[in-house]
C-alpha cells in the first residue's frame, strides 16, 4: 500500500514536472518562430502561421527581407538592382514581392 501511495506521488510529480517543461519548450519555440520564420514548431503553434497566410497580401505583417525590399521599391530601384544589393534572386525578389503585395507605403 505504502509503495502504491509513493508510485502516485511520483507520478503526480512527474506529471508537473512535465507540464512545465512543456509551457518553457513552446515559449521557447515561440521565440524561436519569431526570429527565425523556418523554424518549425508545435501543430497548435503552426496555427498562428496558418492564420497569418490566410491575411490578404497587402495585411501580412512584412518580414525583415520584404521590409527592406519594400525600402527599395519605395526609393524607386528595380528588382534586378535589389536583387545584387541583397545577394537575392530576382525569383525570390519577385515572390516576396508579390506576396506581400509591395511595394506599400
Amino acid at each position: 500500500m505504502n509503495q502504491e501511495v509513493e508510485m502516485t506521488r511520483l507520478e503526480v510529480l512527474r506529471n508537473k514536472r512535465d507540464d512545465a517543461y512543456r509551457r518553457m519548450w513552446e515559449k521557447q519555440v515561440r521565440k524561436d518562430m519569431a526570429i527565425n520564420s523556418r523554424v518549425e514548431g508545435h501543430p497548435r503553434l503552426k496555427e498562428t502561421r496558418a492564420h497569418i497566410n490566410d491575411l490578404e497580401p497587402s495585411k501580412r505583417p512584412l518580414t525583415r527581407s520584404a521590409k527592406t525590399i519594400n525600402d527599395y521599391l519605395n526609393r524607386g530601384f528595380k528588382i534586378s538592382e535589389i536583387s545584387v544589393l541583397m545577394g537575392k534572386g530576382t525569383f525570390e525578389i519577385d515572390q516576396l514581392k508579390e506576396r506581400y503585395d509591395l511595394p506599400r507605403k
